[in-house]
């Protein structure tokens, strides 16, 4: 009996169709390494920001004096009907303490630093850390016809500037922890506006006769001086530096 022979052609066939499988499956992988490739990557999933803590205006009562919150509301400031300075956060009093008549409140940015100021026969600046035990003096000015404008600080709080009217006279002093308190030279100048850049530390100031003077590096810089530049001079004479134990109004 013979015995058929196969077909030449079914043998290449499937040598044709293993072939076309390796191709196809080559191709695919290759596709599918592509669209992997080409894909948006899928976005982690977002850490959760702490929930921050904050002062409840509840906290603060209805006969308060004077309010400051800070700007992200953490911590809050007030003072009482009875004339106590009392601090906040957001697990209640932290400080609470009788420091004189206060008249201004300020939060210096998100940090936990108050600035305020009190007046009696003679003005009074004070810095107050919320968990400080103590408010720390920062300067005494005789009299009282001063009256705060505006007050200007760099993030990290190594400077802090106070604007004030005295009459028709504009005063600015700069503070900082090493050296104290110092009075930029403005003269009798009356300045209209004050632009501060924080992280330069350049401050320019406009009078009320449109000139532009430029204050930075401890020196303030102007048009009507023959070198355009005017020396800073420190803060003295009538006024109490900080450390006496002068009125603190």
């Amino acid at each position: 009996m013979k015995r058929k022979k196969r077909p030449f052609f079914s043998s290449k066939r499937r040598v044709w169709l293993a072939a076309l499988a390796v191709v196809t499956s080559a191709q695919l992988a290759g596709l599918y390494g592509i669209d992997q490739f080409l894909r948006v990557p899928a976005l982690p999933a977002a850490a959760k920001t702490p929930e921050i803590k904050t002062v409840k205006v509840s906290a603060i009562p209805a006969d308060a004096a004077l309010v400051s919150f800070n700007p992200d509301r953490r911590f809050a400031a007030y003072v009482s009907a009875d004339g106590e300075l009392v601090l906040l956060d957001s697990e209640g009093e932290k400080f609470r303490e009788k420091v004189g008549h206060v008249t201004f409140l300020q939060w210096l940015g998100d940090t936990d630093t108050l600035f305020y100021l009190t007046q009696g026969s003679n003005l009074s600046g004070y810095l107050l850390r919320i968990h400080a035990p103590e408010p720390t003096r920062i300067h005494t000015w005789t009299g009282h016809r001063r009256e705060i404008v505006n007050t200007y600080f760099s993030p990290y709080l190594e400077f802090l500037y106070m604007e004030f009217r005295k009459g028709n006279i504009t005063e600015v002093y700069k503070y900082d922890a090493v050296d104290g308190i110092s009075r930029l030279p403005l003269g009798d100048a009356w300045i209209e506006h004050i632009d501060y850049d924080d992280k330069l530390d350049v401050m320019k100031l406009t009078t009320d006769s449109g000139e532009v003077w430029r204050y930075e590096h401890d020196h303030l810089y102007r048009p009507d001086s023959d070198s355009g530049q005017a020396r800073p001079r420190r803060s003295s004479g009538a006024d109490y530096p900080a450390g006496t134990q002068e009125d603190k109004g």
